[in-house]
């Protein structure tokens, strides 16, 4: 079987494993072609094979002569509860689906370097968290990993011979839509303006958005009407909300983390970064939520003495009430699959803590499809002819 030279390729060892990149969908986080360029979704396909790099060499002990070359796709999630060095993370595993690509248990067919074995998984049409990665917190990792092992041993557990893994980033389908109504924020204040005279002044602050949902690399722009004695500053909140199983046990509220991601100053436009974890509220241990502050300074405040700026904060600072935003994964028109399901809904079958209950059907796992060889052929010819005109007219 041969592929394309786009293959995505992992680090080469004795065993390597590549993708073909044109089975997932592009993301904008680089112009080059790179492992994290290529996104995997409910339903989709993942077309590759298993390359032997290097073969083992041939010694006298049996153990150390493969006889099997296997591939796992598995996937999990992991939380850190509690900020201890000694803490233990609260760990699910979505699935763990394996296919042996290539056995040899009497020695008839040799493992030759250069050998691909092709395999075909399809994941099943589930959401899952996306994949992230943040050190000390939380993770989903959804990956490849192919092993080549030798015969069982006498404690029936196989001898390693060689591994690879290869990481899978995997996005689940959020839909984006444009409103077509504009969402307005709209605040009048009475501002006492610093001088000698003290009079008031009515200020009047606005914002109007188009749309309250974006993808990543979008950019927001929203139409601002303020006093031309403030500039505004807009802000990107982050926030984790963490579901803890000690939390749900003991009906609290959940933890929630914020950060900002992207700020601006003085300027209208806001550019979202490439690699944005998308919205999602369906999470088991976390979700995420974003909100776009916005306010407004007063330019003749600047340069001010804060001993003399203190009493004034009230009326130099302006921010106007968070605006939920949500960030998607599917382009604006794109809708997701009517079969969708979150991975919630289903019984998990690792994980030992969820209340045994017949009324939950178990999670769907990834399917590996046999690849068809097609041989460059025309089909056979068969002798047959539509009825004459008479026989229809006589029928």
């Amino acid at each position: 079987m041969s592929y394309n030279n786009r293959a995505i390729t992992t680090t080469a060892t004795a065993l390597s494993i590549h993708l073909c990149p044109e089975f997932g969908w592009t993301n904008n986080t680089s112009a080059q072609s790179s492992t994290s360029n290529v996104v995997f979704g409910p339903g989709s396909v993942l077309k590759g094979f298993v390359r032997i790099n290097a073969t083992p060499s041939s010694t006298s002990n049996q153990s150390s002569k493969p006889d099997r070359l296997s591939i796992i796709f598995h996937a999990s999630e992991s939380l850190l509860t509690t900020s201890k060095l000694d803490s233990k993370h609260q760990h699910e595993q979505f699935f763990g689906s394996q296919r042996v690509l290539w056995i040899n248990k009497d020695g008839s067919i040799p493992l030759e370097e250069g050998t691909e074995y092709p395999f075909i998984i399809q994941l099943p049409m589930v959401q899952f968290p996306p994949s992230v990665e943040i050190d000390n917190f939380y993770r989903c990792r959804f990956r490849l990993s192919t092993y080549l092992e030798g015969p069982c041993s006498s404690h029936n557990n196989r001898f390693m011979i060689a591994e690879s893994t290869f990481p899978i980033n995997y996005m689940p389908h959020i839909e984006s839509r444009i409103n077509k109504e504009l969402h307005q924020k709209e605040q009048r204040y009475i501002l006492e303006k610093t001088i000698d005279d003290k009079k008031q002044q009515q200020q009047k602050f606005k914002v109007q958005l188009n749309t309250l949902e974006y993808i990543a690399g979008d950019t927001i722009t929203p139409l601002v009407y303020q006093p031309p004695s403030y500039r505004i500053c807009m802000e990107l909140i982050q926030e984790f909300n963490v579901h803890s199983q000690q939390q749900q046990n003991n009906s609290k509220a959940p933890k929630t983390f914020k950060h900002c991601i992207v700020n601006t100053e003085n300027s209208l436009l806001m550019e979202l970064p490439n690699n944005l974890i998308p919205s999602f509220s369906f999470g088991r241990m976390v979700s995420v939520n974003y909100k776009l502050r916005i306010s407004f300074h007063n330019k003749e405040m600047c340069g001010i003495s804060s001993l003399i700026l203190s009493p004034l904060k009230s009326s130099s600072t302006i921010t106007l009430p968070d605006i939920p935003i949500q960030i998607g994964t599917l382009a604006y028109g794109i809708k997701p699959s009517d079969e969708l399901q979150v991975y919630t809904v289903f019984k998990s079958m690792f994980n030992k803590q969820q209340e045994p209950t017949t009324s939950l059907q178990p999670l769907p796992v990834p399917k590996y499809i046999t690849s068809i060889e097609y041989t460059d052929a025309l089909p056979l010819y068969e002798n047959y002819e539509l009825p004459s005109y008479q026989q229809v007219v006589s029928a």
